[in-house]
């Protein structure tokens, strides 16, 4: 998301004191207000910080004042705001076998273009492995990726990747243990079994 800064200045204030503010939008149409600000008169500037702005996207706005006489419209304007990397959550690994696990993730933001995710994945947090990639991925988005070929009872650490045309994010580096071959498929509760092992 992106923030801006909107400057205004009251050319005129028409003999009486005015209230300013700022219309702005995707469109010219605008469809955004900020709040009135009162207490201008002619010659002085304002402005108003406007924040969660999509990224990479064109903004219109336009200067607004009133006074008791009416209101009167500043000349349209347009800016773009900065482009910046998606967001992107990994979340805890699911179906964890002796050799597999499922690797989950959450794209919180697109900034404003699709995505594609993978994982990177490893013994430790330099990771050394990577998962094929999702596509086509927008806010919201959920996905899992299956990887095998794992070591039973080991444990790896993972970590969500997303890029799209703006850049590149990581999500926050997770871990989980695959299950160990004695007690996978056993039916034995872990208690039973080790005390059939301690007799």
């Amino acid at each position: 998301m992106a923030t801006a800064i909107l400057n205004g200045t009251l050319i005129d204030d028409g003999g009486l004191v005015c209230e300013v503010r700022f219309d702005y939008g995707l469109t010219m149409a605008y469809g955004w207000v900020t709040p009135w600000q009162g207490g201008f008169t002619t010659g002085m500037t304002f402005q108003e910080i406007v924040r969660s702005l999509p990224a990479g996207v064109s903004v219109f706005f336009r200067a607004v004042a009133r006074n008791a006489i009416g209101t009167t419209y500043g000349a349209g304007m347009v800016f773009i705001t900065i482009a910046s990397s998606p967001i992107v959550e990994t979340r805890a690994a699911t179906n964890i076998d002796t050799g597999s696990a499922q690797l989950n993730f959450l794209i919180v933001h697109d900034a404003g273009a699709g995505c594609r995710a993978w994982f990177e994945y490893g013994g430790t947090s330099i990771y050394g492995m990577k998962t094929w990639e999702m596509s086509g991925l927008v806010t919201g988005s959920t996905g899992g990726i299956t990887i095998a070929g794992l070591t039973p009872g080991q444990g790896y650490h993972v970590r969500a990747v997303a890029e799209n045309r703006y850049g590149r994010a990581y999500g926050a580096d997770m871990t989980f243990n695959t299950l160990s071959e004695r007690g996978k498929g056993s039916g034995i509760p872990m208690e039973l079994l080790l005390l059939r092992e301690a007799v």
